[in-house]
């Protein structure tokens, strides 16, 4: 079945839209007069109802909507960036569109809470019912464009959906910020974003799979359609603060601004004032295992008195002694609560023993009979020695003095890790750990996060949580982050188990599920067609994604580019430098934004040289450690083996696969390679493994 458009007919409706925009903003502004009947109450309910929806904001005068959806039970949808209802004063919908009033209110749509998932665009059940979407490009008020894919002939077999529109949403020249392409989204897309919200969703994808795009699509529709998740509170957590500025126009263009933008580093409450850390230390501080030394310095922290002490209440001297502690401390260990919860039942032991030994005394000295006319109680927890007993027995702690004391005391860490660690990781934390008194290291934060979350228990929790990147988080990260987790939190993940460059790394999502520690409800799913890298650009990475160590599908290509992938030999008279700077150069002339991915020396020397950079053109240099999630027209990298060796010696080969994989997927365009030979080139892996024995 073909399908077609009149385009006289969308410029009358998008008209009609226009005309409600204004119509319905004049309702919003002026408020409403009372009809007969309508009470005070009735009318202010009604119009805080409104007030309300104002406060969401509008569509856009000059461009509304971005999609038509026609469904073969004759049913039409158009698609904004927010949802329109009717204004009280109905107007006139054009004869042509009768059909779009008989769908729902609102009728233009982003968000419709009947709908429990998210907005009312194609439900799952509806995909096979598609007969067209229609694609408006509308610039003040006017219709520039519109196109229509026909399902019965635009959908190629390879299941994309407009092809050709989808190429060129990819294809435009890459910009500061990520763009919203919402329109652009697929069916195996489209229906991740729309997973229900009652459980933790877990999305695995390839690099230009659109992991992204899904995740704050999906984050948005949360926001829109759970009012009581949104109340609170949604956080969204990336990678770097590159990344969360590269992404940060995306959400507020959905209409969203109230969803909290992090990496982990700015959810803590500690900033890390030392840096030089070996990865020995990172490794140990990283491993969940940790935890249970830090459970057992809390919990094991209550102590017995070492002497006797006096408390003298209305000339009654009375004494707590160091066998009173050990009833006390007896009567903690048989609760199993937190350390709170502990303290505040040694707080009331005290009082209690306190109390008997003064009544006993009082009932000595005064009879049985007389009473204290006093609030015995109360004198007695405002004395300093009272206080000072308490403190004596569940010390006032600190995180950063309990991890100090693990960090430089080996007897006191061992005392704790005998019976939790094995040696090998014993040995690890006491020559590794022990960085500088007061010191605090990036590997710290999770550690001083879950030590505040013992002692005090104060981490907020969140209505939904989102995290992209999640494979390169180290598992007392995760654990922090689920510390986050209330009885309701949901949360959606996005991640490539094969671009995990960090130290660690999952063999599945279930081993990433569980590093959060708490009982959730869970769905793993998968993205496997990268819309964004050309086809000859991911068959050459691909031969590092069979070397990652990870078992994961292979990308479905969907991009051809044509000589997409570029290999440049140095000749005699250039360095790389000079190699470097002529195709930055040639590339930026042809309206590229341009990423370099080069080693600090070669960065420092790039930086330095005076490069002609067209106005609105984007130039970055960055490090191999510094890329994740982001993509460029074209990249350049340089010298990549001596990259490899000058940052990463020493690591498995892996490892090293992996950080190359992230790196040779980054262009949607053009990937420039530079190096001393073709064989170099063609074979990365074999170049870096061989001077670092040649460098032995």
């Amino acid at each position: 079945m073909s399908f077609s458009i009149d385009e006289e007919s969308e410029t009358l409706f998008l008209d009609f839209v226009k005309e409600n925009i204004v119509a319905k903003k004049n309702d919003l502004a002026g408020g409403i007069k009372n009809p007969a009947g309508m009470t005070p109450h009735s009318s202010g309910a009604i119009r805080r109802l409104h007030e309300n929806h104002l406060s969401n904001g509008l569509p856009d005068l000059n461009s509304p909507y971005f999609m038509r959806v026609d469904l073969a039970d004759g049913k039409t949808y158009y698609y904004g960036l927010l949802s329109l209802t009717e204004p009280f004063e109905r107007l006139e919908i054009p004869i042509s569109h009768a059909n779009v009033r008989a769908t729902s209110d609102p009728f233009l749509i982003i968000s419709d809470e009947k709908d429990e998932v998210g907005y009312t665009a194609l439900r799952l059940d509806e995909l096979d019912d598609l007969v067209a979407r229609t694609r408006f490009i509308i610039r003040n008020g006017q219709i520039k464009e519109l196109r229509t894919e026909d399902s019965g002939k635009d959908i190629k077999p390879n299941g994309v959906i407009a092809p050709e529109f989808v190429e060129e949403a990819i294809t435009e020249k890459r910009q500061k910020y990520l763009v919203p392409i919402q329109g652009t989204l697929q069916p195996d897309q489209f229906k991740i974003s729309r997973e229900r919200v009652d459980y933790t969703l877990a999305i695995q994808g390839p690099p230009g799979s659109g992991k992204t795009v899904v995740l704050l699509e999906r984050l948005s529709r949360v926001a829109f359609a759970n009012p009581e998740i949104r109340s609170k509170g949604m956080l969204f957590i990336g990678p770097n603060l590159i990344f969360l500025d590269y992404i940060s126009q995306v959400l507020p263009a959905k209409g969203k601004t109230d969803i909290e933008l992090a990496t982990f580093e700015k959810l803590v409450n500690w900033k890390p004032t030392y840096l030089k850390e070996s990865e020995e230390a990172k490794l140990i501080k990283g491993d969940s295992d940790i935890a249970k030394v830090l459970e057992k310095a809390v919990l094991q922290s209550f102590r017995v008195l070492d002497k006797t002490a006096c408390i003298t209440i209305q000339k009654i001297t009375i004494e707590f002694t160091p066998m009173d502690s050990i009833v006390v401390l007896n009567k903690l260990d048989i609760s199993e609560d937190t350390f709170p919860a502990k303290r505040g039942m040694a707080e009331k032991y005290v009082r209690d023993l306190l109390f008997e030994k003064f009544m006993a005394r009082w009932h000595d000295q005064f009879g049985t009979e007389k009473n204290p006319k006093f609030d015995l109680v109360k004198l007695i927890a405002e004395t300093k020695e009272y206080k000072s007993i308490v403190n004596r027995i569940a010390p006032n702690l600190k995180p950063l003095a309990v991890l100090n004391k693990l960090k430089t005391v080996p007897s006191y860490f061992y005392s704790l890790a005998k019976e939790v660690l094995s040696d090998e990781q014993i040995d690890l934390w006491v020559s590794n750990a022990n960085t500088p008194t007061q010191k605090i290291s990036v590997s710290d934060l999770p550690l001083l996060d879950y030590l505040e979350h013992l002692i005090s228990a104060s981490q907020r929790k969140w209505g939904h949580i989102a995290i992209d990147e999640t494979q390169d988080l180290t598992p007392m990260q995760l654990r922090s982050i689920g510390l986050r987790f209330g009885p309701e939190t949901t949360a959606s993940l996005t991640g490539d188990l094969a671009q995990a460059t960090g130290l660690f790394w999952y063999e599945n999502w279930q081993d990433i599920l569980e590093q959060f520690n708490i009982e959730m409800k869970s769905k793993i799913t998968e993205l496997t067609r990268s819309y964004r890298v050309p086809t000859e650009i991911l068959n050459f990475a691909n031969q590092f994604l069979e070397s990652s160590g990870i078992s994961v599908s292979s990308a479905v290509p969907f991009l051809d580019v044509a000589d997409s992938l570029e290999k440049v030999i140095l000749k005699e008279s250039e360095n790389f430098k000079v190699a470097a700077i002529k195709i930055i150069e040639k590339h930026l002339a042809a309206d590229l934004s341009v990423l370099v991915i080069a080693s600090e020396t070669m960065k420092k020397e790039i930086l330095a040289a005076p490069i002609n950079v067209p106005k609105d053109s984007l130039f970055r240099i960055m490090g191999p450690d510094e890329i994740k999630g982001l993509e460029s027209d074209a990249v350049v990298i340089i010298d990549p083996i001596e990259m490899m060796f000058e940052r990463y010696d020493g690591d498995s080969m892996e490892h090293i696969s992996r950080r190359l994989y992230v790196m040779c997927t980054r262009s949607t365009k053009k990937l420039t390679l530079i190096g001393e030979s073709e064989w170099d080139l063609d074979n990365l892996l074999i170049g870096i493994v061989s001077k670092s024995w040649g460098d032995q």
